[in-house]
């Protein structure tokens, strides 16, 4: 329970504390990122046991990684999901470095847009933990791959970036099939609602 503890009241602390020299949006910017950074690490150094479906995962990362290509190829479900088990097979056959290569992924997806819209980190660091994302970085790899992926596809939307928007949710679609209600972020966001 201690690490919890540091994820959520380091990033707090350091926020509103006063540090001579140090505005308000670094120090906002530099709680955001140390909770990130520590809630990573906690991702990548779960054990396999943590979360509902993570020995599934690892048991499916074990056995993608001894599939041929051709195997892959004639299964139609996640596709996109396969073959990065079977790419980062290719580094390590260890469960855990999957762990780890995925949280990173994930975290290196989701962290920017959070720190471009962040103006109060300690609000957004206690949203964050008691929405269904905090859980499913823990357990739903898949979901969560999809999830980043979604977080990438939201800044094409903001820039108005349609086929980048598009090729976005299409890969997002390979890691999990939820994903498709991405597509509606486009319209949604450029709709303009009058009276």
């Amino acid at each position: 329970m201690a690490p919890f503890y540091i994820l959520l009241l380091v990033p707090i602390i350091l926020q509103h504390s006063k540090i001579k020299g140090i505005n308000y949006q670094k120090k906002n910017i530099g709680a955001l990122t140390f909770f990130f950074v520590v809630l990573t690490l906690l991702v990548m150094l779960r054990h396999q046991s943590t979360g509902s479906d993570t020995e599934v995962y690892t048991y499916h990362f074990k056995r993608y990684a001894l599939m041929s290509w051709s195997e892959l190829s004639e299964s139609s479900v996640e596709v996109g999901y396969q073959y990065l088990n079977k790419i980062i097979s290719w580094i390590s056959m260890e469960p855990q470095f999957f762990l780890s290569v995925v949280a990173i992924a994930v975290s290196v997806m989701v962290y920017p847009t959070y720190r471009r819209l962040c103006n109060d980190s300690s609000l957004t660091i206690v949203l964050f933990c008691t929405m269904s994302t905090f859980v499913m970085m823990f357990s739903g790899i898949k979901q969560m791959i999809a999830i980043g992926i979604g977080f990438i596809a939201y800044e094409f939307v903001r820039n108005k970036k349609l086929i980048p928007f598009i090729l976005a949710v299409g890969i997002a679609m390979t890691f999990h099939a939820s994903a498709f209600m991405l597509a509606f972020m486009y319209p949604l966001y450029h709709v303009r609602i009058t009276k």
